[in-house]
């Protein structure tokens, strides 16, 4: 019984180092500013992470917050300018 106790802390032990760290791989909100060329803040620009349902605008302000990962684009748009994707890194 004792090798088992031993066994299951080493498994656990395990799975904390090395397979947790895998599931929350760099997962947060990416927050920032959308501005125009001239640095105007752009309200209403839209915001949307590529290849998912996950999107936003910006507020008054230009800023946004979305959840996102390390790896996946942003993809910001706004109505008479050229759209942009952003790697987030």
């Amino acid at each position: 019984m004792n090798i088992v106790s031993k066994t299951g802390k080493i498994l656990i032990l395990l799975w904390l180092v090395c397979v947790y760290p895998l599931m929350s791989q760099n997962t947060g909100q990416i927050s920032g500013k959308v501005t125009s060329g001239e640095g105007e803040e752009l309200p209403g620009a839209t915001i949307q992470v590529q290849e998912t349902k996950m999107a936003t605008m910006t507020g008054a302000d230009g800023t946004f917050s979305v959840k996102a990962q390390v790896g996946q684009h942003l993809i910001v748009s706004f109505l008479g300018m050229v759209t942009k994707q952003i790697k987030i890194t």
